[in-house]
């Protein structure tokens, strides 16, 4: 018996300091801390308003000294409520409500985080209830998809979620690979120097004083050719009368 409990491993001790809490930190947050504490310590529940006691300071610390001196916090579930709602920058916020308006705007990380956050602070919230309102708050596109998908809880469905729009965005990535390989922007910025360069290399011939003199007898020369043509034609055509 001794050898054998020699060869037992042994569980190692954790040191853990209860979670001090700090003005702006979320009150909901803390208490959740703190009971994790009180589970794994096995803090009796008749000790867990004394024990947190001990670890507020400042405001937190005054506004229990007060609610203390009423008589209010007779147990622990008395003391989150109230410390909740002392705290709460969502005071007048109702969870329920709100993650059911949720609906995703933005990337699906963040959509994810804030239904998490909301979901979280509502007790009790029926399985079925938190999975219609996941998949009804996402995306068209990937709404339709993960109800194909046909997940049976929430869980599944940020899984299947957070697949298909990766998949949305691979397509998308690729259709426009795609688009400029076959499609490439034309360059007319080249093209316009070419037809310049081309117009600018063309030589430019100057003429003499006697080939200007020639090219302004021949063209009055074509002039009175054309009136002459037209005059004999009138005069045919009288003639024939």
């Amino acid at each position: 018996m001794e050898n054998r409990r020699e060869l037992e491993p042994r569980v190692p001790i954790i040191r853990m300091d209860f979670p001090k809490y700090a003005e702006g930190d979320d009150p909901m947050d803390w208490v959740y801390r703190a009971e994790q504490y009180f589970d794994y310590f096995s803090i009796p529940a008749e000790k867990k308003v004394k024990t947190v006691s001990f670890h507020l300071d400042r405001e937190a610390l005054q506004w229990f000294q007060w609610e203390d001196c009423t008589k209010m916090l007779s147990n622990w579930e008395d003391f989150t409520k109230a410390f909740c709602r002392e705290f709460g920058p969502h005071k007048f916020e109702d969870f329920a409500e709100s993650l059911f308006k949720l609906h995703q705007s933005g990337a699906l990380k963040d959509y994810i985080s804030e239904f998490r956050r909301l979901a979280t602070r509502i007790k009790d919230l029926n399985p079925a209830f938190r999975l219609s309102c996941f998949i009804g708050g996402l995306k068209e596109e990937l709404k339709h998809e993960v109800k194909l998908l046909r997940p049976t809880i929430v869980q599944e469905a940020m899984i299947f979620a957070v697949e298909v729009d990766l998949k949305l965005q691979n397509c998308r990535s690729f259709s426009s690979a795609k688009s400029k390989f076959l499609f490439p922007p034309i360059k007319t910025e080249n093209i316009t120097r070419v037809e310049s360069a081309t117009k600018d290399n063309l030589p430019i011939k100057k003429l003499t004083p006697e080939e200007i003199q020639y090219k302004r007898q021949t063209i009055c020369v074509s002039i009175v050719m054309k009136s002459l043509s037209r005059v004999t034609n009138v005069l045919g055509n009288r003639s024939c009368y």
